[in-house]
């Protein structure tokens, strides 16, 4: 029987954030990391399962758009969400 996270990567589930409204993780590309949207499955223990994203990608735990020292401008939340609701 084929599974139906079949072409689903697993990821820390800190790694997963809210911007404006849907769920998208940093992805490394070059100098720096790039935005991109996925589609959060399931999550379980701290891991997100994730469709949208290629496996092996390097992503970041933190948001690398907010500004350390307090004062951030960037519009989408910064905190992780991934509770029964968000999907």
């Amino acid at each position: 029987m084929a599974t139906i996270f079949s072409r689903a990567v697993s990821i820390p589930g800190g790694a997963v954030f809210e911007h404006d409204g849907k769920k998208v993780v940093y992805c490394k590309r070059n100098r720096g990391f790039e935005m991109q949207e996925v589609k959060v499955r399931a999550v379980s223990e701290g891991r997100a399962i994730l469709s949208g994203l290629p496996p092996g990608t390097v992503v970041a735990l933190v948001n690398p758009e907010k500004k350390t020292g307090g004062n951030s401008k960037s519009g989408g939340s910064s905190t992780p969400s991934l509770g029964p609701g968000s999907t």
